[in-house]
Formats: structure tokens, C-alpha cells, sequence
């Protein structure tokens, strides 16, 4: 499930997102008056400027301009498609059009580094592109780090946890639609690059002023903090890495709309607010949990970064990035990190179960998931209680297995306590026919499923031949 997510740190500007609420007094960093109050976070794999409201008319006190000199930036501006991503030279626009772009790209770049108190890179490398050359680029990027196997057996594995509900979507080609659709611009760490979309070429829309700064508060986490240690789990624990991923995204969020409330001109600041641009017909015509999943490093990122933010002001965000969350739950129930003795995930160990299905099969996937996850598998087919039931989740781990077409997934968790593990389990039959309740196999549109709990540990196998379901259950069985 990890490749779902941002190969790169996206900016989505085109998805209004809603959520928790959160006051926010920008005064501190941004010298503005106002009071913010609503959503601070924005959204998924592309960047939304939280849907906040002003209560009181925003006024700019203006604050001079920092000189566009703090920061080198090297600019080349493209409406073609060139065959390859590089950001060394001007072309594709007037000298003239060129030199006011770097000078305003430098402007923002340099006012956000105030806004977010960290000191700008001495150069800086940036391309204005078109949303042609930006899928290219992406196809480019997926082409080289995920392949069509690995997203094909991520739906099956999404399938069999019935989180998605067809094992047949092509998730490789969603994902390119999905970042071709939303995507405003990136900031790509493996060559510190940041591009944004531009379709003049002359001028910086509010869009691409907002999106170059939120992608360059990426670029000070990197260059201050190293965003791929801070993903150094990407992939080996999804779950943790989605934690990471939302911490980066809040406070690139955050210390974006700060500058967007100091800086940037309310009236065509006017449409990010409401987000009333763009297109959004494939996310949503994208299954639920993927586009949850997009959008929880915005969503929630932006509700723990804010309550950071509101304890200690960035230099706690800072903290955080140094010693980064190390699960969803702790995004989910910031108190969780914050607490003197935090709740770390605990490690869950499958029994062998390749060796007891036999010949022909073999392991292709095995990763965490997350209370996030849980949580959605719970709502999605129907639990009474799906918060509750994620609720308390210490641990959780899956491998996939393949035969042919045929496909067995094992899932074991374990819970902060039984009576947490309970719940779950309590929840998670009601999502069933009822001939599981006596731990029996049971059919759930062509997937045989079985689910069993013992003490603080809750295990679930589903798959699409019940006798390789049996098989796992008694490796589980074995172990216990």
C-alpha cells in the first residue's frame, strides 16, 4: 500500500478538504491579523489549501518584500514536452519572462523561509512546466520505481482486506491519472529539484505561488533534516512510513497557508480557499480508500502538525522531524507521540505459512498496516463502532500469497489489551456473515474468510481457495 502514495512530495491544490477543526493565530509567525479558524490541513497526494475562514478580513499589513537574493534560483521555464526532466537552462520563454519569474519565484521562496524559519539553501534549483511535461515526468518516475507487478499484487492484497472492491483495478495506471490529475507541482528529493505547473509560462498563477511554496518548505525539511531518513521505512513498514509522510505534509501545509494569509493577494488567494478549481474526476470516481489514503499525509498531517504548532510553535514541529511518529495511530491521537512514555507499535510475527500451503505458492508482499487502515476496513463494511474497534491497535502485519490466480492473505494484529482486541474482534465479525461468529470459514463475494481471537491478538485470513484459508489458520494455530 505504500506505493499508493506520492513517489514524490505533491502538491495537490485542486481537492477541497474538510475535516477537524483548528484554531490557528498566524500572528506568530506571520505578523497578520487575522484569526484563522477551520481546516488547517489540505489534501492527498496533491495539495489543498485547508479550507479555512477568516473571521475577521484578513489585512496584510505589508511587510517589505525580502530582496530576492537569499536564495540562487535556477530557473528554466517549459511549455514543451522534452524528452527528460532538467532544470539547467532557459527556454521556451522570453529572456524578459524568465528573469520576473525567477525574481517572484525567488520572492516567495524566500518569504516562505521566514514564514517557516528555516534558512534557504544558498542555490536552488526550480522548472515551471506544463501539465504535459509533468506527466511525463511522472510516467517517468513511475516507470523506474513501480512496476505493473507490484501494483497488481497490492490489489489484491487491498481486495482480500476489503478495502477496495474489485481485485482487477489497474492501480498503476490510477496512480498516473490520480498525479496527472492532481498535481500542482513537487519537490523531488533524489535531485532536489522542485517543479511547478505554469501553463503561461510568464507569470506565477496564485495556484503555482502557493504550490512553489508549500514544495519548498520540502526542500528546507530536506536540506535541515534529510527527508529520506525520515522515510527511511518507506519500504520495509507502511504504516510508519504513512506517519512519517503525514508529518511532512502537515507542516509543509501549515507554514504554506501561513505564508498564503501573510503574502499572497486575498482575492486570487480567493478560489485555493474554496477550492473551486480544477478538475476532480478521478478521484472521485476513484474507490474510497485510495482516496483516503491520499489524502490522510494532508488531512491529518495538518491536525497533528497544528497541535505541534499550538504546544511549541515550529521549533516542536522541528522535534518531531528529528524524532519522527512512528505509527498512524500516533497521528491520529497526537497524545500518543507527545506523551512522556509514548505508545510505540509492537512487533507482530507471522508464523510460516508458505510452508504449510504447499507447493506452487509463493510470498510476494508482506507489510504493516496501520489503525488508519483498520479503521477504514471497519467503516467501510459496515462495523457500528469502526473508530472504536481501530481503537487500541498495538501492532499489525500481513503477507500475501500467490498460486497461480489464486491468492491467501494472512493478517495478524495485536492490541493494547484483550479487551481492545475484543472489540476489534466484535467489530470486525459484524462486517461478516454470521457463521464466522463460530470461527467458521465463510464466503464474502469470492473470498473465504475466517477470523479468530486469542488473548491480545486478532487474526484474520482471506483468499480466494478455502483450503489454503484453512492451511494458514493452522500455521496460526500451530504458533499460538
Amino acid at each position: 500500500m505504500k506505493k499508493l502514495l506520492p513517489l514524490l512530495f505533491a502538491a495537490l491544490l485542486l481537492l477541497a478538504c474538510g475535516g477537524g477543526s483548528n484554531n490557528v493565530d498566524p500572528t506568530a509567525v506571520t505578523g497578520v491579523t487575522p484569526s484563522i479558524s477551520g481546516d488547517l490541513p489540505a489534501t492527498s497526494t496533491s495539495e489543498v489549501p485547508p479550507s479555512a475562514t477568516a473571521t475577521t478580513p484578513p489585512v496584510a499589513t505589508p511587510t517589505p518584500s525580502p530582496e530576492p537574493t537569499a536564495t540562487d534560483i535556477v530557473i528554466n521555464v517549459r511549455t514543451a514536452t522534452p524528452s527528460a526532466p532538467t532544470a539547467t537552462s532557459s527556454a521556451g520563454t522570453d529572456p524578459g519572462d524568465a528573469s520576473a519569474l525567477e525574481a517572484k519565484l525567488a520572492e516567495v521562496l524566500a518569504n516562505t523561509a521566514e514564514v517557516r524559519g528555516l534558512a534557504a539553501p544558498d542555490t536552488f534549483p526550480a522548472e515551471i512546466i506544463s501539465r504535459e511535461q509533468l506527466r511525463e515526468n511522472l510516467l517517468a518516475l513511475l516507470e523506474s520505481d513501480y512496476s505493473q507487478e507490484e501494483a497488481d499484487a497490492e490489489a489484491l492484497v487491498l481486495w482480500l482486506l476489503r478495502l477496495i472492491p474489485d481485485r482487477d483495478i489497474d492501480l498503476y495506471q490510477l496512480q498516473l491519472d490520480l498525479l496527472s490529475e492532481q498535481v500542482l507541482g513537487y519537490y523531488d528529493p533524489e535531485t532536489d529539484e522542485l517543479y511547478i505547473i505554469s501553463e503561461s509560462g510568464d507569470a506565477l498563477t496564485a495556484e503555482a505561488e502557493y504550490t512553489a511554496s508549500h514544495e519548498f518548505v520540502h526542500a528546507l525539511q530536506d536540506e535541515h533534516f534529510d527527508l529520506e531518513r525520515i522515510r527511511e521505512y518507506i519500504d520495509i513498514d507502511a504504516d510508519r512510513d504513512l506517519a512519517a509522510t503525514a508529518l511532512v505534509e502537515g507542516d509543509a501545509t501549515l507554514a504554506s497557508t501561513l505564508y498564503l494569509f501573510q503574502y499572497m493577494d486575498l482575492l486570487a488567494a480567493g478560489d485555493l480557499l474554496s477550492g473551486a478549481s480544477g478538475s476532480t474526476e478521478v478521484l472521485d470516481n476513484a474507490p474510497p480508500y485510495i482516496a483516503q489514503l491520499l489524502y490522510f499525509p494532508y488531512e491529518q498531517g495538518s491536525e497533528f502538525v497544528s497541535q505541534l504548532y499550538l504546544s511549541g510553535g515550529f521549533e516542536a514541529v522541528d522535534s518531531a522531524l528529528e524524532d519522527p511518529p512512528t505509527s498512524t495511530e500516533q497521528i491520529l491521537h497526537p497524545e500518543k507521540y507527545t506523551a512522556r512514555q509514548r505508545d510505540e507499535p509492537r512487533e507482530v510475527l507471522l508464523p510460516e505459512v508458505l510452508t504449510a500451503v504447499g507447493a506452487g505458492w509463493q510470498e510476494t508482499v508482506a507489510d504493516t498496516v496501520g489503525e488508519f487502515d483498520l479503521r477504514f476496513m471497519l467503516n467501510e463494511n459496515g462495523a457500528s463502532n469502526a473508530e472504536g474497534g481501530a481503537a487500541g491497535w498495538g501492532g499489525a502485519r500481513y503477507v500475501l500469497l500467490e498460486n497461480g490466480d489464486d491468492a491467501v492473505v494472512a493478517l495478524s494484529t495485536v492490541w493494547d489489551t484483550p479487551a481492545d482486541a475484543e472489540e476489534f474482534y466484535r467489530q470486525l465479525l459484524q462486517t461478516l456473515p454470521s457463521g464466522a461468529q463460530s470461527n467458521g470459514i465463510v464466503s464474502v463475494d469470492g473470498r473465504a474468510i475466517v477470523v479468530t481471537r486469542s488473548g491480545d491478538a486478532v487474526v484474520y485470513v482471506a483468499g480466494t481457495d478455502e483450503a489454503a484459508v484453512s492451511a494458514v489458520l493452522a500455521a496460526f494455530a500451530v504458533a499460538v
